[in-house]
C-alpha cells in the first residue's frame, strides 16, 4: 500500500511542542494577588478591578510625564501598552 498523503511531524518537532503545551496550559496561582483570595469564594470584581488599573494607569500615563526618580539617563525597561480605542473620540 502507499503512504498517506502527508508525512507526519519529525521527532523533533513532536518534543518541542508537547514541551510548549505543557507551560502553555499551566495554571496560574490563584494566590498571586491575595487581596481576590482564592477557591469558591474568589472575588467577583477581581475582573473589574484588574480593568480599572490599566485605566488609571492609561490616564496617569497621558496627563503626566513621567520620569523615573533618581539618576538621570536612558531608561532601559520597555513595554507595551494595549488599550481599547474610545468610540468618542
Amino acid at each position: 500500500m502507499g503512504q498517506g498523503l502527508g508525512r507526519g511531524p519529525t521527532q523533533e518537532v513532536v518534543e518541542r511542542d508537547v514541551a510548549t503545551e505543557k507551560r502553555r496550559f499551566m495554571a496560574r496561582d490563584s494566590f498571586s494577588y491575595p487581596m481576590f483570595q482564592a477557591g469558591p469564594r474568589i472575588c467577583l470584581g477581581k475582573e473589574m478591578s484588574f480593568l480599572q488599573m490599566k485605566r488609571v494607569v492609561a490616564e496617569v500615563l497621558k496627563r503626566f510625564k513621567v520620569v523615573p526618580a533618581g539618576e538621570e539617563g536612558e531608561w532601559e525597561g520597555a513595554g507595551v501598552a494595549c488599550l481599547p480605542n474610545r468610540k468618542n473620540e
